[in-house]
């Protein structure tokens, strides 16, 4: 038997009270996922809604008619949410949010059949304490990179955990249920990453997480139905996960579980990867530099850390938006041309501006010993990067470093602001002006929210 899994599940069963501190941050958390969610239905994702027509009314979307199960309730909640590449991630990478498919799906259900029962239903702290065991099993999973070229797995398999596991504890699990659904969620293995990069990069990305938190919910129902787990998949000798992923290595906990990973969550005020996130910044406030010197630029240099070179360093064609938003040379040469990067800047108008291929062809990307040493000390886990731009003219701009991206825990009181901006925003075409005052104001007061009732937290955010 596996140690690791047990360990997941007697911490996704111990299920502790929330400090205040983690309520808060939860409850940004999920502000922001609403935002993001609200945001992707103004152009909707093909893949929302029913798979097949008279699905059930277990569970619905938030800004959605449809009334379905709970496991394709988690794909479109996921899908949404991650689909614009605007939502929360870690100082590990991934994206955490992804899990509020299953969380607020299950948690929604198990509300709706309280209320017909006559029988007190989840609290959002329920949800909260879910979201906090969800992104710590996530996060301290990704410490073994299955997205390293050595493995070619995508880090959506840690989704997949993750939901199994909370989703399991709402619909009301043991903790040896928590292990079955745990151990079914190994046995799936993982996806390959090729859809995150060249020549097969492209809308699956925007889906990946979508689909692991609905598998989670799944692995979750089979285990509350009476599906055993198995003993060992991860450590099984030829067949187990170890051996055939990660040849013998063993999966390992980056730490003890806790609070650490909700606590320290990073949110995007622009939608890039993290990675470029610093970049994009720093090319923000060049701008007025750039337009002053007539966006024309000789040269410009662009210092940023290993993970950023392997990941969205990319020269060449950029077939579709995909492709684009994982590219650090587009997102900054937007950034420069316009001052500003938000969800517009990906789509084929934008892209054929030829200004942005012209600087793309100027800029010098070098890795920085430090930048990388800096983001991969936990002590330190800056995502750094610096811009300097040599203009036709000769002139030279300042050189602008930044070490920590807006959204960062470092820099949280900055960013409150832009955090209730961003909500605002985003979720205009979903809710009026009076709605979005009524949503902000039950986020204004976190312990108020946690003692809202599931229900009618869905029925507060519902659209008339």
């Amino acid at each position: 038997m596996s140690d690791l899994l047990d360990t997941l599940a007697a911490y996704a069963m111990r299920n502790a009270p929330l400090a205040a501190a983690t309520t808060r941050t939860a409850s940004l958390a999920l502000l922001d996922a609403l935002a993001c969610l609200a945001a992707s239905l103004a152009d909707p994702p093909p893949l929302l809604g029913p798979w097949f027509a008279g699905a059930n009314d277990a569970a619905f979307v938030p800004g959605c008619d449809d009334r379905q199960d709970p496991i394709k309730t988690a794909f479109d909640i996921s899908l949404l949410i991650r689909w614009q590449d605007f939502s929360d991630t870690s100082l590990l990478g991934g994206h955490p949010s992804d899990n509020l498919g299953a969380i607020l799906a299950v948690a929604a259900h198990r509300a709706r059949m309280c209320r017909r029962a006559g029988m007190a239903g989840p609290r959002m702290d329920d949800v909260f304490r879910a979201m906090r065991t969800a992104y710590e099993i996530q996060g301290c999973l990704a410490i073994n990179r299955l997205d390293a070229p050595a493995v070619g797995l995508d880090h959506v398999a840690y989704v997949r955990l993750a939901s199994a596991a909370v989703a399991t504890v709402l619909l009301g699990g043991d903790a040896g249920q928590v292990r079955a659904a745990l151990s079914h969620a190994v046995l799936d293995g993982g996806s390959l990453n090729a859809y995150r990069h060249p020549p097969n990069i492209g809308p699956r990305k925007g889906w990946a997480g979508a689909d692991a938190t609905s598998r989670g919910v799944l692995l979750a129902a089979m285990a509350m139905k009476g599906e055993a787990g198995t003993a060992d998949p991860l450590g099984a000798a030829i067949w187990g996960f170890e051996a055939v992923h990660l040849n013998g290595t063993r999966l390992r906990l980056g730490r003890d579980p806790g609070d650490y990973f909700l606590d320290r969550v990073i949110f995007k005020l622009a939608p890039c990867q993290r990675n470029g996130s610093t970049a994009v910044e720093a090319a923000m406030r060049l701008h007025p530099w750039f337009k002053a010197h007539g966006f024309a630029a000789a040269r410009i240099d662009l210092l940023t850390q290993d993970e950023a070179m392997a990941r969205i360093v990319r020269d060449g064609p950029l077939a579709n938006p995909a492709a684009r938003d994982h590219c650090l040379q587009y997102m900054v040469a937007v950034a420069l041309l316009h001052g500003r990067l938000d969800v517009t800047a990906y789509d084929d108008a934008t892209a054929a501006d030829p200004r942005i291929d012209r600087l793309r062809t100027c800029m010098t990307v070098r890795e920085s010993a430090a930048f990388s040493a800096a983001h991969h000390d936990p002590a330190i886990a800056s995502c750094a990067n610096a811009l300097r731009i040599t203009a036709a003219d000769g002139a030279v701009s300042p050189l602008v470093e930044i070490a920590y991206p807006i959204g960062d825990p470092s820099r949280r009181a900055e960013a409150m602001p832009m955090l209730e901006a961003k909500f605002r925003t985003l979720s205009a075409t979903l809710w009026n002006g009076v709605q979005q005052d009524t949503i902000l104001t039950l986020f204004a007061d976190p312990t108020r929210l946690a003692e809202l009732g599931v229900a009618e937290f869905m029925d507060a955010i519902a659209v008339p």
